[in-house]
């Protein structure tokens, strides 16, 4: 897989971060925040979103908030939440797409 964040030399950093420090304009500040950006999320712990996992969230889904105990009848991404740490045991953030 090609690398998407490229390294830049530490003056240009230095250079970014300066203009960032700087800005009143956010739109600036969010494009100096990118460039500044590396992800380290390679070392996050393990994988919560695994075949097993969506399996179980798609067989879930298949199903209604009434046959666990909820009052309505569709799903939100926070009930989806709740009910799989009751399946599964894994806290998973309702903001988390597979």
């Amino acid at each position: 897989m090609p690398r998407i964040v490229s390294r830049l030399p530490h003056h240009v950093k230095r250079q970014v971060r300066r203009v960032r420090g700087k800005t009143k304009d956010k739109g600036l500040y969010a494009r100096c925040q990118i460039v500044l950006l590396f992800d380290r999320r390679a070392d996050n712990g393990t994988v919560k979103l695994d075949e097993a996992f969506l399996g179980q969230l798609y067989e879930l889904v298949d199903g209604s908030p009434r046959e666990h105990g909820f009052p309505r009848p569709t799903w939100t991404r926070e009930l989806l939440c709740r009910v799989m740490f009751r399946r599964t045991g894994w806290q998973v953030h309702p903001g988390t797409t597979p």
